[in-house]
């Protein structure tokens, strides 16, 4: 009975061995189905993190050339009222110039009619 016993076992591990072979044929299956997925989403993470880079790095150039046109703009709006300052410092001169031109035209019109006078008084007397 021994042999046929032996026998009925074989067959049985023949069975078990079997049905494992097809387990592990379905883990196989699976886990290669699962990489290929895997493999996949690591292709679009990666390819996504290189945009999302790319778009961070724009963004800080952006950032900083943004700075540089704020500080463009605050340095001409100072060079504006520096020049406004000048504007009107210059016209003040030019008044205070053309009053002190006038003062003096108004003198030399005096003096020009106190010349007058004493030539006239001049011609008098020499009559």
């Amino acid at each position: 009975g021994t042999l046929r016993d032996n026998r009925e076992l074989m067959n049985k591990y023949s069975s078990d061995i079997a049905e494992l072979n097809k387990q592990i044929e379905t883990h196989s299956q699976d886990y290669n189905r699962i990489n290929k997925d895997y493999e996949k989403y690591k292709h679009n993470y990666e390819t996504k993190k290189q945009e999302y880079d790319a778009i961070l790095g724009e963004n800080s150039m952006l950032q900083s050339s943004l700075q540089q046109t704020q500080e463009s703009l605050s340095k001409a709006q100072e060079d504006c009222k520096l020049n406004d300052e000048k504007t009107r410092a210059s016209n003040k001169e030019q008044q205070n110039m053309k009053e002190i031109i006038e003062n003096i035209e108004e003198k030399l019109k005096v003096t020009v009619s106190l010349l007058t006078q004493k030539e006239d008084e001049i011609k008098k007397l020499q009559n």
